[in-house]
């Protein structure tokens, strides 16, 4: 007798005709509801396994990310479904849920893929079929192709300007113009589900749902012919897009950002292929703009596909001590020295990056920090933990800021303070200049608070390698570096998207 199940609590949101179906497969097998949920998430691994990728189901209303979120915090009539799981089954379940093109498990708002919840929707989908209210007459599953290729149709149809710019204003080999019809990036918002739903309802409803599916499925001719007509489409005026109302908000934004997730993906890939190409000149990452210099000192070892590494390279790997990059069938080891040893402390300065492409720690170790917008900055107790300073000075750093920030509340509390509510608050937390500075913009009150921090001139990554940085120094500033360079990649791509809203309809190239 095998040993007790260990199970997790969680809950889901699911739909009232969600719940119903999976009470009425708990009545027919004379189950609990969580039992049943169980059950049935365990027949769905099983045969979600069994199946190519392609070939595995999806709940219509993941899909469509449906319902809606409505505005503001009301709600939108889901129900919370509590059940304890087998944290395994949950784990494999979701692994195999549909991810769309922009999607990620833990997202804000309409990039959210809710693997668990489509799974468990999908479960009970295939004993019990359902639809949602509002996606009466549509298929209860469809495949992971029918739903990426009704997603595809969607963003033909839905492109801004400045993707209108790449996809039709360049030749259809562009690179960027590829990614963006193929490839694994695009923006989300609710209207554009409510797009998709047009879609599936000129598609897939009764009476046209064979010839649709087929359709989704095969991506041949006919859907090119389609995806096509629907990116020249001009105010929506497309026969499947009968009725959708335009955007009550701007998204030519997002349009931007996606163009340059897009090109930002094919610099990553010329990085690779910069380090696996012998004497290569300095390469221009680009976004952002970051110029990165050939290592004079540090070398990588080239391998060829077909060649093995050496059971110490394997172990290097393995260890941290170098990365294993891979570009058009060829490996390269890196950095090692002139001696052959790899570099010390590389190890301890990708630990503190933490989760990294091989591709952009190469980055982040050759970038000017002056580039990602400013030194590191080490809060005070940090630098006199790492020996950077004495404990005098970090007193001294310490008690500069309190100064600084004493008077910031000062000048706070003798201006303008709005009301006598904001007034009370402010004072109550006057000694608390985190909490204090809270308030104060939440009144949109100009406060600046200051931490004790001590600045760390370092010009690059490896630089701090060659002065001989301590260990734990190179992992603080892995972490550190990690967060700079996040940030200005987010503003980079920030800036990309406050520019497309200065552009205007793309000019057709000569291939459309």
């Amino acid at each position: 007798m095998g040993s007790p199940r260990t199970l997790r609590q969680t809950s889901i949101r699911v739909s009232a005709r969600a719940r119903g179906a999976l009470e009425s497969v708990a009545r027919a097998r004379g189950v609990s509801r969580e039992r049943a949920t169980r059950e049935l998430l365990d027949a769905h691994v099983l045969d979600q396994s069994s199946r190519p990728p392609q070939k595995r189901l999806s709940h219509i209303s993941t899909v469509l990310h449906y319902p809606p979120a409505p505005p503001g915090r009301t709600p939108d009539g889901r129900v919370r479904l509590p059940v304890r799981l087998d944290p395994e089954v949950a784990r494999r379940a979701a692994s195999m849920s549909l991810f769309l093109p922009g999607q990620a498990p833990r997202a804000f708002d309409s990039y959210s893929a809710r693997p668990l919840t489509d799974a468990v929707l999908t479960a009970i989908a295939r004993a019990h079929p359902f639809v949602d209210e509002g996606l009466d007459g549509l298929p209860p599953l469809l495949t992971h192709r029918e739903a990426q290729g009704l997603w595809r149709l969607t963003v033909a149809a839905t492109l801004t300007n400045a993707e209108q710019q790449v996809v039709l204003g360049r030749p259809r080999s562009d690179p960027t113009a590829v990614i963006l019809r193929t490839g694994q990036i695009a923006w989300h918002d609710t209207w554009r589900f409510t797009a998709a739903l047009h879609l599936a309802r000129g598609l897939l409803a009764d009476g046209n749902s064979s010839g649709g599916r087929r359709l989704l499925w095969e991506q041949g001719a006919d859907f090119e012919k389609l995806r096509r007509d629907l990116e020249l489409t001009v105010d929506l005026d497309h026969r499947l897009l009968s009725g959708l109302e335009p955007s009550s908000r701007d998204l030519q934004g997002r349009g931007g950002a996606a163009v340059w997730r897009a090109e930002r993906a094919l610099a990553l890939g010329l990085l690779t292929n910069w380090m696996t190409t012998a004497g290569s000149p300095p390469l221009t990452v680009d976004p952002p703009g970051w110029e990165l210099p050939t290592p004079a000192d540090w070398h990588g070892r080239v391998i060829d596909e077909a060649a093995t590494p050496s059971p110490q390279e394997l172990a290097d790997v393995g260890a941290n001590r170098v990365l294993r990059l891979t570009s058009g069938g060829r490996h390269v080891l890196w950095p090692y020295t002139a001696d052959g040893q790899p570099v010390r402390g590389f190890d301890a300065l990708l630990a503190g990056a933490g989760k990294i492409s091989a591709a952009e720690f190469v980055e982040l170790v050759l970038v000017q920090t002056k580039d990602t917008g400013r030194h590191p900055r080490v809060p005070a107790a940090t630098a006199w933990e790492l020996g950077f300073v004495s404990s005098v000075e970090r007193d001294d750093i310490i008690a500069e800021a309190q100064a600084n920030n004493d008077r910031e509340v000062s000048r706070v509390l003798a201006g303008n303070l709005r009301s006598s509510r904001v007034e009370d608050d402010l004072r109550a937390a006057a000694h608390d200049h985190v909490r204090f500075a809270k308030i104060a913009r939440g009144a949109q009150l100009p406060c600046f608070i200051v931490q004790p921090t001590w600045t760390w001139y370092v010009d690059s990554v490896r630089e701090a390698m060659a002065s001989g940085a301590s260990t734990e120094q190179l992992r603080w500033l892995g972490h550190e570096m990690r967060s700079l360079q996040r940030r200005a990649l987010e503003e980079s791509m920030r800036y990309a998207g406050s520019q497309a809203y200065w552009l205007g309809q793309a000019d057709l190239h000569d291939e459309v």
